[in-house]
C-alpha cells in the first residue's frame, strides 16, 4: 500500500473509530463493516459502481442505500460509506476497513498472529498455542491458523513483523548449512 493510500485509510479509520467509540457503536459498526465487506466481496460490479467517479453521487447512493437497506446497518455506519462515496474516497475502502480492525484492536489490546502448521492442528492443540501465545505476549490473542505442507513440521508464528519459525524444514536447513 503506498504511504499516501495507508495516510488517507488510516485518517478515515481513526475517525470512524473515535465516532463509533464515542457513541458507544464500536461494536455494531465493526460488524456492519465487516457484513458490507462481504457482499463487495459478491459482486465486483457493486464495487465499480460505488468507486465510479462517471456516476452521480446521487445514483450511487440510491444504490448503496438500497443495497445497506438489507443488511441494516447503524446510521453511523452508513452514513460514513454515503461520505466515502461522496468524497470519491471509496476506493479506499478495504484499507480503511483494514486500519479501523488494527485500531480496534490495539485499543483492546488484541494481536493477530498468523500460525502455519504443516498439517491442520487439533483444537485442543490450537487452544494450547493460542495460551501460549498469550502468555508470551500479555495481550488478548486471536491467532490465525494456516496451513503449509511445505514446512514439513513445527510451526511458523509471525507477530507483527517478527517471525519465530520453528519449522522442520528451517532446523533442517541450518543443519545442512553447518556442514
Amino acid at each position: 500500500m503506498r504511504v499516501e493510500t495507508h495516510k488517507i485509510a488510516k485518517n478515515y479509520a481513526q475517525a470512524l473509530f473515535d465516532l463509533a467509540h464515542e457513541e458507544g457503536k464500536l461494536v455494531q459498526v465493526k460488524k456492519d463493516l465487516e457484513k458490507f465487506h462481504g457482499v463487495l466481496k459478491l459482486s465486483h460490479e457493486l464495487k465499480q459502481v460505488l468507486e465510479s467517479r462517471m456516476i452521480s453521487f446521487e445514483e450511487v447512493s440510491e444504490v448503496l442505500k438500497d443495497i445497506l437497506a438489507k443488511t441494516k446497518p447503524q446510521s453511523t455506519t452508513l452514513n460514513f460509506l454515503l461520505n466515502l462515496v461522496q468524497q470519491k474516497r471509496f476506493v479506499f475502502f478495504n484499507e480503511i476497513l483494514n486500519s479501523f480492525l488494527k485500531i480496534k484492536d490495539e485499543q483492546e489490546g488484541v494481536v493477530r498472529p498468523h500460525v502455519t502448521s504443516a498439517v491442520e492442528l487439533s483444537e485442543a492443540f490450537k487452544k494450547e498455542v493460542k495460551k501460549s501465545l498469550e502468555d508470551v505476549t500479555h495481550k488478548k490473542v486471536e491467532p490465525q491458523f494456516f496451513v503449509d505442507s511445505k514446512i514439513l513440521g513445527g510451526l511458523v508464528t509471525k507477530l507483527g513483523s517478527k517471525v519465530f519459525d520453528g519449522s522442520l524444514k528451517t532446523k533442517l536447513e541450518s543443519l545442512l548449512v553447518e556442514n
